[in-house]
């Protein structure tokens, strides 16, 4: 009935309002484009059709849907709850075996005569021998509380834990009687660093008449998600303060469920399936299931669009419905497209070609329409975007010169510098004829460097004032440095920005080879390895300190030139294809540069 009164309303308002709005505006209506009319009126139609279709199916199928969805969890909830029950019920009745262990009851009784004091032996005790007997993957790990609640034994994983878990107050309350079950908590194994949440069980131990201690197994929350893992929807085990005990979200273990699933809290203590909305407004079906034997609650939490949208297409009235409308939509498409299409088609067309990076191509059609008019803005759109284009390739072409001429400023004075009061004090030294071979040496290399203004040279010129400048730091640090050079003669012809080797050589001297306390050795070698270009500079110096590693691969330091501005100059001219490595060596440091091959 009410499904038949929201069709009536609908179709009242359509009649009553939208008729008579569109007959008042007809005058205007037949002044606007003949391709918006018809999508204006396909439109109305269409969707006029749609809302009516989808509110009568919607309609009939919600209610049986949520009631199909709600028996399924509740037989899921009572899955889980067999499952569990026969889970707990085999780790307390391995647990009682395994309280019959002679060898158990004999170590119970030695614990227990040995004062408080000297027990620390039993702390070590390794039951790893006694785990790997028990051939059951259930349990993850074991250990022992003796009749005064010492802790005995246990694997690496929980050893270190136990004492915090089990305390005065806790042992206290362990039941003498029977198996007991404690609240889940978290731990980190100490090798993986990884955190597990677990939940411990105590089993008593007599020997015959005499209580000996408790056998404490852990339970890996993981063994309780595989009886829950293979069941559909979002299913989460909670205790009775509404913690999540256990769910695929291992990031909500130990969290308040209803805070971070965004519900309202309701009372949940008996076996229950009803329809809930979220924060977020988005409805969820919340069925529940009590485990009284662990005071939990087995919660699955179902979308139920989801549900919706995979039962649609079952109801046979939506089928034939969906029919019409895939029939009639289709032909009225077609002759709506017949007649617009052509034009955009080719406008189309032409923005592929020109995104593909043909600049200029231009769109054919010129004829004196609606298409007409937006072909020609188009087409004049492209010229001024191909003017822009040209504008900023030549202004990043001079940004890029003024790039190099800044970073390359900055290298020729302070190693000048250098240089002269080397020569000045060979002089001083009356060491002429080296003095004279340093002058030649920086000669040499102001040749090279300086070349008529010109950053970027062969790699021939950059290997050759690399040489000159090896020679110089040679003369000045002849006590602890030696170098070689080693490029292959076939990458010679390639191109290179000016000065890219001599600031690696630079960095390993200074920060390698000068701190160390033997005779360094630089070595720099060049290749080709497929098609690339590849360059190595490898020192037995003291190396690059980690923090030094980091702060260069991550550009923090710009305020000195060095490997920074290597990378940024290499960037500038080979965009980002290039490959820069710092590699620790035993001793000293390999630093590794791949560069594409480029002509000049």
């Amino acid at each position: 009935m009410l499904t038949i009164i929201t069709i009536l309303l609908y179709t009242v308002n359509v009649i009553l309002f939208v008729i008579p709005e569109i007959y008042l505006k007809s005058v205007i209506f037949l002044y606007i484009s003949f391709k918006v009319r018809i999508i204006a009126l396909f439109t109305v139609i269409y969707l006029l059709l749609a809302s009516v279709i989808f509110l009568i199916y919607d309609r009939q199928s919600n209610s049986k849907i949520l009631y199909q969805l709600r028996d399924a969890d509740l037989k899921t909830a009572q899955t889980i709850s067999i499952s569990l029950d026969n889970l707990f019920t085999s780790i307390e009745e391995m647990g009682g075996l395994m309280a019959e262990n002679q060898s158990l009851i004999a170590t119970l009784q030695k614990a227990n005569q040995v004062p408080a004091g000297e027990k620390i032996q039993y702390r070590e005790y390794d039951l790893s021998s006694l785990l790997k007997e028990l051939k059951n993957p259930i349990i993850d790990d074991l250990s022992f509380l003796s009749s005064d609640g010492y802790v005995i034994g246990g694997t690496p994983l929980y050893k270190d834990r136990v004492d915090l878990i089990f305390g005065p107050s806790t042992v206290k309350q362990l039941s003498r009687e029977h198996a007991d079950w404690l609240d889940m908590f978290r731990i980190q194994d100490l090798y993986t660093q990884q955190i597990y949440s677990v939940i411990p069980c105590t089993i008593p131990v007599y020997d015959g008449q005499n209580f000996l201690g408790h056998l404490v197994l852990f339970l890996n929350e993981e063994k309780i998600f595989q009886n829950i893992s293979a069941y559909n929807g979002s299913v989460f085990i909670l205790d009775d303060n509404n913690l999540i005990i256990s769910s695929a979200r291992k990031d909500f273990l130990c969290k308040d469920f209803y805070n971070k699933m965004q519900l309202t809290y309701f009372d949940i203590s008996q076996d229950v399936s009803t329809v809930l909305k979220r924060e977020d407004q988005r409805e969820i079906v919340l069925t529940a299931q009590y485990y009284q034997r662990r005071n939990w609650q087995i919660l699955i939490m179902s979308d139920p669009n989801t549900i919706y949208a995979q039962e649609q297409f079952d109801n046979s009235f939506f089928i034939s419905v969906s029919t019409i409308c895939i029939i009639t939509i289709p032909i009225i498409a077609i002759l709506l497209i017949i007649y617009i299409s052509k034009p955009i088609t080719q406008l189309q067309n032409t923005m592929k070609k020109v995104d593909a990076g043909d600049l200029w191509l231009r769109n054919p059609y010129h004829k004196h329409d609606e298409f007409g008019n937006l072909s020609t803005h188009f087409n004049q759109l492209l010229d001024t975007v191909q003017t822009l284009l040209e504008r900023i390739s030549l202004q990043e072409e001079q940004k890029q010169n003024y790039r190099f001429q800044l970073i390359q400023s900055q290298i020729n004075p302070h190693f000048l510098y250098n240089v002269l009061e080397l020569i000045s004090s060979f002089i001083r030294l009356d060491m002429k004829d080296t003095a004279l071979l340093a002058v030649q040496n920086i000669s040499n290399f102001y040749r090279i460097s300086l070349s008529d203004g010109v950053n970027i040279i062969k790699i021939q010129d950059e290997v050759q004032l690399l040489k000159q400048y090896l020679c110089l730091q040679e003369m000045r640090y002849r006590e602890f440095m030696k170098f070689t050079v080693e490029v292959d003669e076939a990458i010679l012809p390639y191109t290179i920005p000016k000065l890219t080797l001599q600031p690696l050589a630079e960095n390993a001297i200074y920060h390698g080879l000068r701190s160390c306390k033997y005779p360094g050795e630089l070595k720099v070698q060049g290749f080709l390895e497929g098609s690339w270009i590849v360059f190595s500079v490898t020192d037995n110096g003291v190396g690059f300190p980690q923090e030094k590693v980091e702060e260069i691969m991550q550009y923090k330091n710009h305020q000195s030139f060095g490997i920074q501005s290597i990378i940024h100059r290499l960037k500038l001219y080979f965009g980002e294809e290039i490959l820069f490595e710092i590699t620790p060596c035993s001793p000293g440091t390999k630093i590794t540069l791949k560069i594409p091959k480029k002509e000049q």
